[in-house]
Parts: structure tokens; sequence; C-alpha cells
């Protein structure tokens, strides 16, 4: 009988010390992840470069905007990030706000930049643009970056641009 209070402190110290290790874990791999996040939007976005890319992203790495897959691999993102960087050389991107989900980060992000290139077949309008959106990152086992899934208002984007909505013919 005497055996249970000590039989029932030791699975309570131990039940305890498991959360904290599960937390601790947790915690360490939500600042490698943040640290992952912060080297993707500064070096591939802001800075430009590619350097990391492969470094950052899984060889099965898949990009969707919108609903459609964009891209396929990290040469395939490199080019797709491409497009924007010639169409928009002064892009930046910055961050609103960040929330972390095991292997997954929600990220709402805001974009600007002044269309001064060529931007896929539109010709530069000179105008600057504004826009804000959501990507949601999943990591892989390797601590790489398996898939985005982004979304924008690309009505908006446009409309910044400078184009506007033709009613269709009703008649």
């Amino acid at each position: 009988m005497k055996a249970w209070p000590i039989l029932f402190l030791f699975l309570l110290c131990t039940v305890v010390s498991c959360r904290q290790e599960t937390q601790n874990a947790r915690n360490g791999q939500e600042a490698e992840i943040s640290q992952k996040v912060g080297i993707w939007i500064d070096s591939c976005w802001n800075q430009q470069s590619f350097k990391v890319l492969e470094e950052l992203t899984a060889p099965q790495f898949t990009r969707y905007m919108n609903g459609v897959k964009v891209a396929q691999g990290p040469t395939e993102m490199e080019a797709h990030l491409n497009l924007f960087f010639t169409a928009f050389p002064d892009l930046k991107i910055s961050t609103d706000d960040i929330h972390y989900k095991d292997r997954m980060v929600f990220l709402l992000w805001n974009a600007k930049g002044t269309n001064t290139g060529v931007f896929g077949e539109v010709q530069p309008t000179g105008k600057k643009v504004n826009i804000n959106g959501l990507s949601h990152l999943s990591f892989d086992k390797n601590g790489k970056i398996s898939k985005e899934v982004l979304y924008y208002n690309e009505l908006e984007l446009l409309q910044q641009l400078g184009y506007t909505l033709i009613p269709p013919n009703l008649e």
C-alpha cells in the first residue's frame, strides 16, 4: 500500500518530464524552421539570391499559386522567381504574421515593387504595387521546404498595374 504514492509520484514526474522534452523538441524544431523561413524571405526573395534555394527546398518541392502548380523542384522555382524579379526589380517581401504548427508555417506577407520590366508577356507599366497574400509552407522530415501553397488577389495586382475589367457583352 505504501508503494502506491511513490509509484504515482514517479509516473507523474515521468509524464511531466516527457511533456517538457516534447515541448523542448518542438521549440527547437520551430526555431530551426523559423530560421529557414527567414532565409527563404531574405535571401531568395529580398536579395534575389538563389544560392540557398537548393539547400532550403526538397528535390520534390512544389509551389502552387492560387491553386495552380507553377514550379516543381528548385530549378523551376528559380525560373519562376525570375519572372517576378524581371517585372519588379525592386520587389521586397515583408511578413506580417507567422504561425507554426508541427512542420508547417502559415505566413501572411506583403509584397511591394515597381513594374519596370516585362511580366510574362505584359509590358512594364511603371506602376507601384502593394499586395498581401498568405503562404502555407510544408517542411519534410529533413527540415526542407517540400511545398508552398500561396494565395493572393491577382485581380488586385492587375488593377494596381493599371488594368481594368471589361464587362462581358450580354447581348
